[in-house]
């Protein structure tokens, strides 16, 4: 047997166990558990789900509204966080990435608010204290404001069941006010 043989065995060889184990990891079961936990320490074994668990049955939305040293409150201004797409979008699309973390950080903190209140806790003592709050409020400051003067800015997260208007809108989180500059 050459070396040449040997190599394109040890090739041949790696990736159909490769195959095998993500044909394996695919379902769930103790066989994946194991591979997951043990085989895969580089984490090269794919998980490919076409259809979520879970498919997301809602929209979310992120808006902001000013408030100046006087107390006058402007109006919600929503901050969007996916937007349609056109034909070319597949070829350049450079908001891309900026929208999919922002959905992200959205969901993070919507997952965080529900296991608070899955616990009977009162997650506004801790909210503020959690990345995904700071990384929205950090968003929210980016973007531009009427008002020249010191500032404060809040933000609400609401929901609403997307293309289907079965139920009203309804909030999830109003963040309290937080001075700028």
């Amino acid at each position: 047997m050459t070396l040449q043989s040997i190599y394109t065995l040890s090739v041949i060889g790696f990736f159909s166990i490769w195959f095998v184990c993500t044909v394996i990891c695919q379902f769930k079961g103790k066989s994946a558990i194991f591979l997951r936990r043990y085989v895969d320490l580089l984490n090269i074994i794919p998980l490919w789900t076409f259809f979520a668990p879970q498919p997301g049955k809602s929209d979310y939305h992120l808006l902001y509204r000013d408030k100046n040293t006087d107390e006058i409150i402007g109006e919600w201004t929503e901050l969007e966080i996916s937007v349609e797409r056109n034909w070319f979008n597949f070829i350049w699309n450079p908001q891309k990435r900026k929208k999919k973390i922002l959905a992200d950080i959205v969901q993070s903190l919507v997952a965080i608010i529900a296991r608070y209140q899955k616990e009977k806790e009162d997650a506004r003592k801790f909210l503020m204290y959690t990345l995904p709050y700071v990384m929205i409020l950090n968003t929210i400051i980016q973007e531009d404001s009427k008002i020249k003067e010191p500032f404060y800015r809040q933000f609400m997260l609401a929901e609403s069941s997307g293309y289907l208007e079965d139920r009203a809108p309804s909030f999830i989180l109003v963040s309290k006010f937080h001075q700028l500059n």
